[in-house]
């Protein structure tokens, strides 16, 4: 029985090499066409003489049914396959699309705060240039304050003095008023000599008096002249006028030292507000570049993030397109392999059908 069945295979192996290379190929490196063919050796091998065409045919039509069903539901699945990778593709693609639009739009986001940081930082340097410019002038303010105010104590000091002294020469001379005096008593040269000394201390005009003034003690100092009652009371009165004329002085100095105060007092005023208003704004420029700086590394990582989440999802789509092309040529080539077994089993049942009577002969020859 086993002899008679190799002899089966060996005669439809090599009638099959004869008819046709590529049939032959098929059924010797493809998984189904060797299940064919033992299929069919194992039905020889069972049924011995009562193995027919018929039953070898009702093998290969129940491969053939087989092969077709699998080739309809590749067919199937290939086009549910590439159904889904359509889909998928288009997802992904979209997926792909607003994470490169995130990546733009983020970016532009980026680039607008780092100018608009830029420009803050523009207008911080010019608000600091303009802070020091206010504090420099309100420096310059102080000192001519200051340098103003020493100016009026120094010069309503020097007309303070400058009467005071007047009245001394004036009670000096009017102690000998009446008096016939042949010798200024020592007491007197003395005084008037420290008078005169005080007075030649002071650098102040006097309003256009002072050579007046120094004339007046020139006179008070020389006996002859004082000994004379006009020449003292020349002098008293010319004391009195000066004194009127100091008086006045001392009220305009008062006055204008009034308005340069009035006018400082603006000015601090105006200087300090210019101050807090700048100081305000560097600050406030200062807090806002400070969040800038914070929002541009958030937008910088955002944007490094959404591009490389967009790098990713690109090569989601092109592992995707691969796995679909890899799908279609599996599915293609497993369809082509139904194909040619289909062809190679119609072969295969044209070889038994027509010689089928030389195979049983054979067969019977082989048993005897």
């Amino acid at each position: 029985m086993k002899f008679s069945s190799v002899i089966f295979l060996v005669l439809l192996l090599a009638q099959l090499a004869v008819s046709k290379k590529d049939d032959i190929k098929v059924f010797d490196k493809s998984h189904e066409g060797k299940q064919i063919l033992d299929s069919i050796y194992l039905k020889n091998t069972v049924q011995g003489d009562t193995l027919n065409v018929q039953s070898v045919n009702a093998i290969l039509n129940n491969f053939e049914q087989q092969l077709s069903n699998e080739k309809k539901e590749i067919n199937a699945h290939l086009t549910i396959s590439k159904e889904n990778c359509k889909n998928d593709i288009n997802d992904l693609k979209k997926v792909f699309h607003d994470l490169v639009t995130r990546a733009l739009t983020t970016g532009r986001h980026l680039k607008e705060a780092e100018g608009r940081d830029k420009r803050r930082k523009t207008f911080l340097t010019r608000a600091e240039d303009e802070l020091s410019i206010y504090k420099r002038f309100w420096g310059y303010v102080n000192e001519n304050e200051k340098a103003l105010e020493a100016f009026y104590m120094k010069a309503t000091g020097n007309v303070k003095m400058c009467k005071y002294m007047l009245s001394s020469i004036d009670s000096l001379v009017a102690h000998f008023e009446g008096s016939s005096l042949i010798e200024l008593p020592g007491t007197y040269k003395s005084n008037l000599a420290q008078i005169t000394e005080e007075f030649e201390s002071t650098y102040d005009n006097f309003g256009g008096m002072r050579a007046i003034i120094s004339n007046v003690l020139q006179i008070a100092s020389k006996s002859s002249a004082m000994k004379k009652d006009s020449v003292r009371q020349g002098i008293q009165s010319l004391i009195r006028h000066i004194q009127d004329r100091l008086f006045d002085m001392e009220n305009q100095l008062e006055q204008e030292h009034a308005h340069q105060s009035g006018l400082f007092e603006s000015l601090h005023s105006l200087f300090h507000d210019a101050v807090e208003k700048a100081q305000n704004t560097v600050t406030d420029l200062k807090i806002h570049s400070s969040n800038a700086q914070l929002n541009i590394a958030i937008l910088n990582a955002a944007t490094k993030n959404a591009e490389n989440i967009a790098d990713r999802a690109k090569s989601i789509v092109e592992q995707r397109s691969n796995e679909c092309r890899e799908d279609v040529k599996a599915y293609s080539n497993a369809e082509k392999q139904d194909v040619k077994l289909l062809s190679a089993i119609g072969f295969l049942r044209d070889i038994l059908v027509d010689g089928w009577e030389s195979f049983a002969k054979t067969m019977s020859e082989g048993r005897n």
